[in-house]
């Protein structure tokens, strides 16, 4: 009974002091975090231009379908991508070129 009573005891002193034992301070840990841990923000944006989207489409008809919607969106302004769109304007795709022609007139 003595041991059984005493064991009950150490198991629960070892809890008391695993539960109680201090956790990492966050400050720390983010001061030693590199820069480059975080996402940048600035790539996130760069990602999201018409340019990036554009090139990085899979097929014309992908590229084609992005531009037709550039036309409908109200948002964008040709004449601030006008480079993009003369890039595009001769691209062996008929589709891609009428679309990158159409948003060209806009930007006129």
């Amino acid at each position: 009974m003595k041991r059984s009573l005493f064991l009950c005891f150490l198991l629960g002193a070892g809890f008391v002091m695993g539960c109680s034992s201090a956790t990492p301070d966050m400050t720390k840990q983010m001061e030693k975090a590199k820069k480059s841990d975080f996402p940048n923000k600035a790539g996130v944006e760069r990602q999201t231009t018409p340019e990036f989207i554009a090139e990085h489409a899979e097929t014309p008809r992908e590229r084609a379908n992005y531009l037709r919607e550039l036309t409908k969106d109200a948002k964008f302004e040709p004449k601030q991508h006008v480079d993009m769109l003369k890039k595009y304007e001769n691209d062996p795709d008929s589709d891609v070129s009428a679309a990158a022609k159409e948003l060209l007139a806009k930007a006129q």
